[in-house]
């Protein structure tokens, strides 16, 4: 694996500084050896030149080995359990370079250790009725009629986070699919219906936005795109449109990506809320061994990345960056002992998962402003959910994959000191070999409005997108000019900061004097020079305007 490499190349470097070590004292020796001979091996040797003057320098070695790089990757982040980012390690949490977290809840001032950002999770469930009166969780309890949920915060309270906390990224819901296996807190995520769930999310998107038109708002994650969860995904769409006849708003997609039995009333990820089936995918039939095995299966995560990429596309929201939030082996191994190592785990799905979600590209799914790749972040299961019961005085941990010990301790929690798990130097081992990026891409040049003459020169004002498909942000301003098709300087700009990931910067700039016909433009990014990239060559697109004479107009045809 990678991290077998790295190993052995700081073993290779320690073994040169020594090697070194040993023959500049080799070296030594004989010198001073030969030196001393000449002195002494001559009697009629004059003291004058005895009592030259010599010159004795210390001796010192380069240290090849470096120190492991720490500056957080957007393409990384962790789920948040126990203990926040900031109460661990930093020469042990830093060396994650995870670039994001969230703890399924929100925060007026959370704490961005090594700068990393904090995901703000919205909570919201529909109500049940269960004995005469509401109640949150409850597995075969109706829904409340009529239909209603709860949020929290509440709307003011996520006003009040959301202006003090402009741009930040915002989860509305948490596996908002998942029906409820118990009757108390704890025995649930936020099960609400498709159509419910629609309503609820038109209500926080618009407080949000209200409060900061610069925050990025994602929909509420499912557990895994199967099909019966994709059919619980186009029900919300389909409701949000015919609510408020536009597409659903979306700015960030996200997902988790857990594997698990889909089988009504058992173990498992259960049927979806509101979708009428008996089994989905991932049962193999009672007391199968592959029921539990699957949740490490790697194999099967290209294909359903690449389904709910699809189903972006059928939407019109190919042009939008998807997160996987949680993703993971949750199954510890005590439940089929020797098939949840934190060696299997590592070789079965973790690099693999690495491997796909931080490199996969296609041009007809994946996201054009980050080169095309299918998935933009991806978030672990977990930092640090090492919680679990005692027996007999053995600890029985109820999920897998944590990659740090807590230190919180018995009677609730793993009996081991705080600090790295074995899992979470394989995290780092991985993660260590994964250089900084910066890459600038010019993603288009259109007219807007499209342009019209009556036949005299006009003002053209030119959009103008930019992105950053590297995984990390921009240090420093650069400038992005456009020229005309005799290579003149028509404006430039200055983005100050664009983030990596997928990053987009958009600007307007009139183009004055503009005559009928087509014209070939060039944008071309960083034109000064200013920003070192991964790659050079793709700092430059042509498009070509058409200053139009002559419009048509259609009859707007709506089908029902």
């Amino acid at each position: 694996m990678l991290g077998l490499g790295l190993n052995m190349n700081h073993q290779q470097k320690r073994l040169v500084s020594i090697l070194i070590l040993c023959a500049c004292l080799a070296i030594c020796a004989l010198l001073t050896w030969i030196s001393d001979s000449r002195a002494f091996s001559s009697s009629a040797q004059k003291e004058s030149e005895l009592m030259e003057p010599r010159a004795f320098l210390p001796l010192t070695l380069k240290n090849y080995s470096q120190p492991l790089p720490t500056l957080p990757l957007c393409r990384l982040g962790v789920n948040q359990v126990n203990r926040s980012p900031a109460d661990y390690p930093p020469q042990d949490f830093n060396r994650l370079r995870v670039g994001w977290y969230f703890n399924w809840g929100t925060s007026l001032n959370p704490p961005k250790p090594n700068g990393i950002k904090y995901a703000q999770s919205v909570f919201v469930k529909q109500w049940k009725w269960y004995n005469g009166q509401l109640v949150l969780y409850h597995r075969d309890a109706p829904y409340a009629q009529p239909y209603t949920y709860t949020v929290s915060p509440s709307i003011p309270q996520i006003r009040q986070i959301a202006s003090a906390n402009p741009g930040s990224l915002w989860l509305i819901g948490n596996e908002i699919e998942r029906r409820d296996w118990g009757n108390s807190p704890g025995q649930g995520q936020q099960e609400i219906l498709p159509e419910v769930y629609a309503v609820a999310y038109h209500e926080i998107y618009t407080a949000i936005k209200e409060a900061d038109p610069t925050a990025q708002v994602a929909n509420g994650s499912i557990i895994v795109p199967t099909p019966l969860r994709l059919e619980y995904m186009s029900r919300m769409w389909d409701e949000y449109l015919r609510l408020y006849g536009e597409p659903m708003p979306v700015d960030v997609w996200q997902i988790h990506v857990y594997l698990g039995p889909e089988k009504r009333n058992s173990w498992g990820i259960d049927i979806p809320a509101g979708i009428d089936a008996e089994v989905g995918m991932f049962y193999f039939g009672d007391n199968d061994p592959r029921n539990i095995l699957v949740n490490k299966d790697f194999s099967y995560v290209p294909g359903l990345v690449r389904a709910f990429r699809a189903w972006m596309k059928d939407r019109g929201q190919q042009d939008k960056p998807l997160y996987i939030t949680e993703f993971g082996v949750s199954m510890p191994d005590w439940v089929l002992p020797g098939e949840f190592t934190w060696e299997k785990i590592r070789d079965e799905y973790m690099y693999p998962s690495l491997d796909f979600l931080l490199n996969a590209k296609d041009p007809e799914l994946g996201y054009p402003a980050d080169e095309y790749r299918l998935v933009q972040s991806v978030w672990w299961w977990s930092l640090d959910g090492d919680g679990g019961e005692y027996e007999n005085y053995r600890f029985y941990q109820y999920f897998n994959s944590n990659l740090f010990w807590s230190g919180i301790g018995p009677p609730t929690h793993s009996p081991y000191p705080m600090g790295l798990t074995p899992l979470g130097n394989y995290w780092i081992s991985y993660t260590t070999v994964l250089r900084e990026e910066v890459n600038l891409q010019p993603l288009r040049v259109v007219a807007d409005p499209p342009a019209f003459s009556n036949g005299e020169p006009i003002t053209v004002t030119l959009r103008l997108q930019v992105s950053n498909s590297g995984n990390i942000a921009t240090s420093r301003p650069f400038t992005v000019t456009l020229y005309d098709d005799t290579d003149q300087q028509i404006g430039s700009f200055r983005v100050n900061n664009l983030e990596g990931c997928g990053g987009v910067f958009e600007a307007l700039m009139a183009w004055p004097g503009v005559t009928p016909g087509a014209h070939r433009i060039r944008e071309h990014v960083d034109s000064a020079n200013e920003i070192m990239e991964t790659s050079e060559d793709d700092n430059e697109v042509f498009a070509t305007l058409l200053v139009a004479t002559s419009r048509i107009y259609l009859p707007l045809v709506v089908k029902r």
